[in-house]
């Protein structure tokens, strides 16, 4: 089921360029929130960052194949530190990949709604600006980056997430 002609790590620059995007969309999307309320703002970061970092890596990483390898994100790496391997066979069924799309989808939209009612409430260069900086970079991350990543995965085969199907 593995697809034969992905690669078997990603070049360095891919993982450097998508966490920076990455990162961007979660510190813009970060800041627009705590323009209402700062608790909820660091609730928001801290939410993502442990998703991200701990949650995501043990529920879809340690059955992955790049497993202590190096993925578009690095994230293999990441779980092979903290968590024990899986059994790669689980991938496709992990309950990762049903909470995936849920988590990421929050992720974009909860301060893309905030950021649009800053903009009706508080119009201003720098507001609109802000936005438009988290929407490229959701759109980069969630779109483009991951189509071009997906296309040259082992695993979008089996992947849910996959965006090369």
């Amino acid at each position: 089921k593995l697809f034969n002609d992905g690669l078997e790590k990603y070049p360095i620059s891919v993982v450097l360029i998508e966490n920076i995007v990455l990162s961007l969309w979660i510190l813009i999307g970060s800041f627009l929130i705590t323009q209402f309320n700062l608790l909820l703002g660091l609730f928001y970061i801290s939410c993502a960052l442990i998703m991200i970092l701990f949650v995501m890596r043990k529920l879809i990483c340690t059955s992955c194949y790049y497993y202590g390898k190096t993925c578009h994100v690095g994230w293999g790496k990441l779980a092979s530190f903290l968590y024990k391997q899986g059994q790669i066979e689980e991938f496709s069924t992990c309950i990762g990949q049903k909470i995936a799309p849920i988590f990421f989808a929050l992720l974009a939209l909860i301060p893309l709604i905030f950021g649009l009612i800053l903009i009706v409430n508080d119009f201003s260069i720098f507001n609109i600006v802000l936005f438009i900086l988290l929407l490229c970079t959701i759109l980069y991350s969630s779109v483009f980056a991951r189509k071009k990543s997906c296309e040259k995965c082992k695993m979008k085969n089996v992947c849910a997430g996959s965006a090369a199907k």
